[in-house]
Formats: C-alpha cells, structure tokens, sequence
C-alpha cells in the first residue's frame, strides 16, 4: 500500500501516483536533469547526498533522485521510493572496466550483479541470482539498438563491492579477473536487485558507464585537472544520454500495459 507523507530520506512529500524512478550518483548529470526537465512537480533535499524531483519528461511522470554511490544509499532511496508507489526502477551510475576486452566509455547493461558488497546478501539471503528485471533489461536492449546504435553497448554482470576506490577491496575480486561475462566493478548494483526479493513488485535495471578501468586498487589520483575534467565530461555526456534512453523506456512499458 503506498504512503503518503514525508520521505525522511528524499524530502518527497505526497507522490504515490508516480510509477517510475531514475536514481544518480552524479551531481552535475542531476543538475542538467534538473535544467531540462518539462515540468517539475515537486523538488527536495533530503540527507546529506540526496536531492529528488518529481516531475514529468516526454509524457512520463517520474522521480529522479541522486544518490551517493554506497549500497547502504540505494537501499534507504528504494525503500523510501516503494512505499510512496514507485515499481520500476532504473539506476544510472559510474562503474570501473573489469576486463581488458571493454572498450573505453563503454555501457554496462547489467544483467545481474555478483554481490561482494555484504548488504546485499542481508537483503536476499545467501545463494540467490541478483538479476535485473528480464522485461526491462529485453525492452531496453530493443530500445537502445534501434535508437542509440552508436553507442557501445555491453550485456553482461557487474561486480558489486562496498567502493571500488580503495585497496582493501582489490583481494575480493582476484578470482573474478578474466571471467567471462563480467565486465565491471561498482558498489550500487547488487543490492538494488537484492531488493527485488524484499519487494515483490518492485523491477530494477542498472546502467553502468564505464570511462574508468579498474587497476589493482583504483587510484584517488589524477595526473592534472584537465584529465579530470576531461574524464567527468564523457561520463556526463554518457548518463545524460542514458536518462532519456531510461524515460524512453518507461514510456514504452507504459504503452504496452495498457
């Protein structure tokens, strides 16, 4: 049963009619969001990290929240979401190239995620497939060849850890180096599928730009500011790209519900 009241993580008051959410971990892809979008309904700042708009884009209503990039944040946004009546939820966010054979700036249409992050595990129990939603993973993979075919498109799993940016991490991924079908390491993407067992309506995708390689641990240095800027631009220019993909979608699952 959907809620009506104060979200204490997002700020959302009163948005149980909206369906549809698109989380961030980017501030300046959720500022451009925030420039573009048609109309906005309601907008909040919730904790520390968080920032939501109610709104609508291309005839589709929607929240779009930006998060911190931690597992622990994805599952108090969900939650929250849930009960005021979102079900479909898409993930856009930053992972690291686990393999050599990924070209640069490419896209990770996750189909399930490898849970190293110990949230997820509490969330779903020991030994359970983290999955994306199978009809919003085959109607995004329609979608994005017909409409967005110059983009490098990847299918396959992602590693999920607390942060892949820092070196204690580096032991827990040894054994999956070089496996075939995974493509990248992040920290969001296992425990939003774990919620998919906690909350049985609930369909989540997660998409992941991978402009950055994993190296052994992931290093907290640029060489220069230019590099840095460089880098934060095409991951921009990719998740931008990808939330109208994201409202795209939404519009045609609502289509084909009717």
């Amino acid at each position: 049963m959907e809620t009506i009241g104060v979200g204490a993580v997002t700020g959302l008051y009163g948005v149980s009619k909206i369906s549809n959410a698109i989380l961030i971990d980017s501030v300046e892809v959720f500022n451009n969001i925030k420039r573009g979008i048609e109309k906005i309904i309601s907008e909040r700042e919730g904790i520390t990290g968080f920032r939501a708009i109610a709104g609508r884009q291309s005839d589709v209503d929607l929240i779009v929240v930006q998060i911190p990039p931690y597992p622990q944040a994805v599952a108090e946004a969900v939650s929250e979401l849930y009960m005021f009546g979102v079900r479909n939820v898409i993930m856009i966010s930053r992972g690291y190239r686990l393999s050599k054979k990924v070209p640069i700036s490419s896209v990770l249409v996750a189909n399930g995620a490898i849970g190293r992050d110990t949230l997820s595990k509490r969330i779903s129990g020991e030994g359970l497939p983290l999955l994306a939603s199978q009809r919003m993973a085959s109607g995004f993979k329609n979608l994005v060849e017909i409409r967005f075919s110059d983009f490098k498109w990847i299918y396959g799993f992602t590693v999920s850890v607390p942060s892949p940016r820092i070196r204690w991490i580096a032991g827990e991924l040894k054994d999956l180096l070089g496996k075939r079908g995974v493509y990248a390491v992040d920290s969001m993407t296992a425990t939003l599928y774990a919620l998919q067992y906690e909350f049985q309506k609930l369909e989540a995708l997660s998409l992941l730009t991978l402009s950055r390689a994993y190296t052994h641990p992931v290093t907290s240095i640029m060489p220069s500011f230019d590099e840095l800027a460089s880098l934060r631009e095409k991951e921009v220019r990719l998740e931008s790209v990808l939330y109208m993909a994201a409202v795209e979608l939404f519009k045609q699952l609502e289509r084909r519900s009717l």
